[in-house]
């Protein structure tokens, strides 16, 4: 069984009772129950290593019970000196020696202010998020990890429909690429409030594993 399919269990370090439910989906529900503290304490400005910075630190100090804790700057392979990050680090709490990550999130700005060469890196480019998942720069060992947006302009509506746009481009673009892109790259909604939507895709990667990804928008709408 991978490791972001594990059921959680009584511990020592925290008591959540018995459930089916895999940790992978109870990281996610507490980020859903937790999201308004970040939006209303934690917020740093337009800077997207401090928002993940904060929203990691967030949700650690939320943290009480639960058998995991968020890791910010979290570096793929510990081996090598230039191995890459991912933006937040999912890990099971205990004490000794540590687990195994079994969730990981990318973080990306929902602006349109941004730089126009960043325009679609929440899917597309050299720091493009759901292509470094499809490359497997990002969380290679997991079939689940998640996708977090900063939305700092528009609707999320509007993000919706631009990112499967974009992702019908890819789809019916000429260019030659060693990147496929299939239908089941674009987002399906699945809820949304006013703080936060949800999200849910799913993609082929280089190595032809699949990953499913949640994609949680956080409104930071001022």
């Amino acid at each position: 069984m991978q490791a972001d399919n594990k059921n959680i269990r009584q511990a020592s370090n925290g008591n959540l009772g018995n459930t089916s439910k895999p940790l992978s989906i109870l990281v996610i529900d507490f980020i859903e129950a937790n999201i308004s503290v970040f939006i209303q304490n934690y917020i740093d400005g337009e800077v997207e290593k401090g928002l993940n910075n904060n929203f990691a630190l967030c949700m650690n100090m939320q943290v009480q019970h639960e058998l995991f804790m968020f890791h910010h700057e979290d570096i793929e392979n510990t081996s090598l000196g230039n191995s890459s990050s991912i933006d937040i680090g999912v890990y099971p709490k205990g004490k000794g020696k540590r687990g195994k990550r079994f969730f990981a999130l990318e973080a990306k700005r929902l602006d349109t202010k941004l730089d126009s060469r960043r325009k679609k890196e929440y899917i597309l480019g050299e720091g493009g998020g759901i292509e470094r998942f499809k490359r497997n720069i990002h969380a290679g060992e997991l079939s689940t990890a998640a996708m977090i947006g900063y939305v700092q302009t528009d609707s999320f509506d509007i993000w919706e429909s631009k990112i499967n746009s974009w992702i019908d481009e890819a789809i019916n673009s000429s260019d030659s690429c060693d990147l496929t892109w299939i239908n089941s790259d674009k987002l399906i909604k699945e809820n949304e409030t006013a703080e936060i939507a949800k999200y849910s895709s799913e993609h082929v990667r280089l190595s032809n594993k699949q990953i499913k990804l949640t994609h949680l928008w956080i409104n930071l709408l001022k």
